[in-house]
């Protein structure tokens, strides 16, 4: 696996015609058309597809979007870009903080139902974490902090809302193997439009016991 910092001035935005969270969401996939099989509707068929990223806003007058991806990235046109492997021992560690930006949902009835408060974000979180991500997260030690509706068309035109929170706090690790595989696929849904990217940095071993 792959860490990458793609670094766009105004002037490549412009360049690029990112107008919009849905013109992140082509910048980024144009990076990995080579390695990526992509659906007709622009989505990956698989969503352990390879490719994650977080838009990390404009710092100095630059856009940074991080992506973590199963093979480099291509041929840049515009903008800049540093790389590098992902160390095995980053995996090595107990406890970490994180920040991830996610879509948080539950299927009720049949149907997707948005988690839009806070206290039942967070809720969620720390129920599909020990259920599902090979982590444990206290609930006094999450947080909100921030969230938006991402509303783009699609490349047929058609209307799009996604609700993304992002998310704060610190994990410990419960199962290595399966903590691993959740930073290398993402958490939950709408990877491919800047959700489920794991931000991590290592805490002392004993950070949450």
């Amino acid at each position: 696996m792959y860490a990458s910092v793609l670094k766009l001035s105004v002037m490549d935005l412009t360049k690029l015609k990112v107008a919009d969270d849905y013109g992140i969401h082509k910048a980024v996939y144009g990076l990995f058309s080579d390695s990526l099989e992509v659906s007709v509707e622009g989505r990956p068929r698989d969503e352990n597809y390879g490719v994650l990223y977080a838009d990390r806003g404009v710092k100095g007058g630059i856009r940074e979007i991080l992506m973590v991806s199963a093979a480099l990235p291509g041929t840049l046109t515009y903008g800049g870009i540093e790389s590098k492997r992902i160390p095995e021992h980053l995996f090595d560690h107990k406890c970490y903080r994180f920040e991830v930006a996610v879509n948080p949902t539950v299927k009720r009835s049949g149907k997707v139902v948005v988690m839009m408060r806070a206290g039942d974000v967070c809720d969620w979180f720390v129920k599909k974490a020990g259920a599902e991500w090979g982590f444990e997260v206290p609930r006094s030690m999450i947080e909100v902090a921030d969230s938006k509706m991402m509303v783009f068309k699609d490349r047929r035109g058609n209307d799009v809302s996604i609700w993304k929170v992002l998310v704060r706090g610190a994990l410990k690790v419960v199962d290595r193997e399966r903590f691993k595989r959740t930073f290398c696929g993402g958490v939950g849904r709408a990877k491919g439009f800047g959700c489920g990217l794991m931000q991590v940095t290592p805490l002392r071993r004993n950070a949450l016991t």
